[in-house]
C-alpha cells in the first residue's frame, strides 16, 4: 500500500513541482501588479476578479489552473505522461464540465477532452520510442508541438473560465 502511494508520488514529482512553482510565480506577480491600489486604475479590475469569485467560480478556475500545470509538467519532464496523469486531467477536465454546467456545449467539450488525452497517449508512446528504440529529433519536436499544442489548449480554456466568471458578474450588475 505504502510502495503505490510512493510510486504515485513518484510519477507526480514534476506535476507537484510545476504546480509549487506556478502558484508562488502567479502570486507574486499578482502582488507586484496589484500593489498599489487606487479605484482609478486597471489594477481595480485585476482584485476585483479574485475578490468577486465565489467557491463555484473559483472550484472551475482552480481546475484550469491544475490543468494547465498539467500540460506544462509534461513539457518540463520531457514529454513524459503516466497513466495516472491521464487520470487525473480527466478528473480536472470533468470538474471544468460540471462547473460549466450547460448542456449547450458538453459535446464538444467531452471530445476536447478525448483528444487532449490522445494527445497525452500519443505523446507517451513517443516518448517510450525515443527512450527504447531510437532517440530522433524529429520525433522529439513532434512530442513538444504535442505538448504545446496541449498547453494552449489550456490556456484557452483558462481564458473561456475566466470569461465565463466575468460575464457572470458583468450581468449581475
Amino acid at each position: 500500500m505504502l510502495d503505490s502511494i510512493l510510486e504515485a508520488i513518484t510519477q507526480l514529482k514534476t506535476f507537484i513541482l510545476v504546480s509549487g512553482v506556478g502558484i508562488l510565480f502567479l502570486g507574486f506577480v499578482l502582488i507586484i501588479a496589484c500593489s498599489k491600489f487606487s479605484w482609478s486604475s486597471r489594477r481595480r479590475r485585476t482584485i476585483g476578479f479574485f475578490y468577486a469569485m465565489n467557491t463555484w467560480d473559483m472550484f472551475g478556475f482552480s481546475s484550469c489552473m491544475l490543468k494547465i500545470f498539467l500540460a506544462v509538467s509534461f513539457l518540463v519532464g520531457k514529454g513524459r505522461v503516466e497513466f495516472l496523469h491521464i487520470i487525473i486531467f480527466i478528473v480536472l477536465e470533468l470538474c471544468y464540465i460540471v462547473y460549466k454546467h450547460k448542456i449547450k456545449g458538453i459535446f464538444t467539450d467531452v471530445g476536447l477532452t478525448v483528444v487532449s488525452v490522445i494527445v497525452m497517449v500519443i505523446m507517451q508512446l513517443l516518448y517510450n520510442y525515443l527512450n527504447d528504440i531510437i532517440f530522433d529529433m524529429r520525433i522529439c519536436v513532434v512530442m513538444w508541438m504535442l505538448g504545446i499544442l496541449l498547453c494552449l489548449y489550456e490556456i484557452y480554456d483558462l481564458f473561456s473560465c475566466c470569461n465565463n466568471i466575468v460575464s457572470k458578474y458583468r450581468t449581475k450588475g
